[in-house]
């Protein structure tokens, strides 16, 4: 992280996705247009009209197999999310700030921090520049401007994954985890055999 701190146009880059993303996310039409965006907006309403995980639509008084839709799991209380409901409590207060507007920002900055980890984590193996081309081919490269103003979790899952790597990388040290990752972690115990200390 120091190096990208380090970094003005990279910091300066990175301020202007986080603005980009987030006016993208307060401009842009507020819908759901998946089947998981629209269960996702039925448990944040849900949360929002009771403060519970289980969505009124008469499933409770009925148990009509119709009123069930089949991202959507049946249970005593009604229909409740499929998906964890980590992400319904963390985004919780962004919709309350911003309805689903606030989703999206708060994915937008999920993304920004995706972005910044990749960075830190680039430079940890190799110089600015190559740490610089990392975060570029992710923006420009992947699905993340579409996580980045998305109302799935998608951006938000990615940056904890990219946390718990970069922390693991920095416990470890960079070259363990280089010797560890894939058939380096072979050729690092075909050397300790050959060459024993």
């Amino acid at each position: 992280m120091d190096a990208m701190y380090k970094d003005r146009p990279f910091l300066f880059a990175l301020l202007a996705l986080l603005v980009f993303w987030s006016l993208l996310a307060i401009l842009a039409p507020s819908s759901v247009y998946t089947v998981d965006e629209m269960v996702l907006y039925a448990g944040f309403s849900a949360m929002d009209q009771d403060g519970s995980l289980f969505i009124e639509n008469g499933y409770k008084e009925f148990g009509s197999e119709a009123l069930q839709n089949w991202f959507m799991t049946g249970g005593p209380s009604g229909l409740s999310q499929q998906y964890p409901s980590g992400y319904t409590y963390l985004g919780y207060p962004f919709w309350a700030l911003a309805g689903i507007r606030g989703l999206f920002i708060l994915n937008a900055i999920a993304a920004v921090g995706v972005v910044a980890l990749t960075y830190a984590l680039a430079s940890v193996f190799a110089e600015r520049a190559i740490a610089r081309w990392a975060a570029g081919l992710l923006v420009f490269g992947s699905f993340l401007t579409d996580y980045a103003g998305g109302i799935w979790p998608h951006s938000l899952a990615v940056f904890f994954t990219m946390v718990a790597i970069y922390a693991a990388v920095r416990a470890e040290g960079a070259g363990q985890i280089i010797c560890d990752l894939g058939a380096g972690r072979g050729a690092r115990l075909w050397y300790r055999v050959k060459h024993p200390r």
